[in-house]
């Protein structure tokens, strides 16, 4: 489910963005395999429907499998960024809270 909402988000980053083509590689195999054939997963539908009407934005996009083993690094820089933005995110909740209340 993470690795469905993350490639939608970064279809519509692409294409507000105005990015024509794109190229989107995942270690999801059941996940890429979904989209490309455009069969949803029972519990992906809506995203799966998200990605497909956003895709159609693109004049070329593509959806890879790429391996875990291959992906290593991408892997680790993925879950740092998810770390940081989920830390980011804290602060900024406890930060907007009023101290008074």
């Amino acid at each position: 489910m993470a690795e469905a909402l993350a490639i939608r988000l970064a279809i519509k980053h692409a294409s507000d963005r105005g990015f024509k083509k794109l190229s989107v590689a995942s270690d999801s195999k059941l996940l890429i395999e979904s989209i490309n054939s455009e069969s949803p997963l029972i519990n992906l539908h809506g995203i799966l429907r998200d990605i497909l009407i956003l895709s159609s934005y693109f004049q070329f996009i593509c959806f890879k499998f790429i391996p875990r083993e291959q992906n290593r690094e991408v892997d680790a820089l993925a879950k740092l960024l998810i770390n940081a933005s989920n830390i980011l995110f804290k602060k900024k909740i406890s930060l907007s809270r009023d101290p008074y209340k």
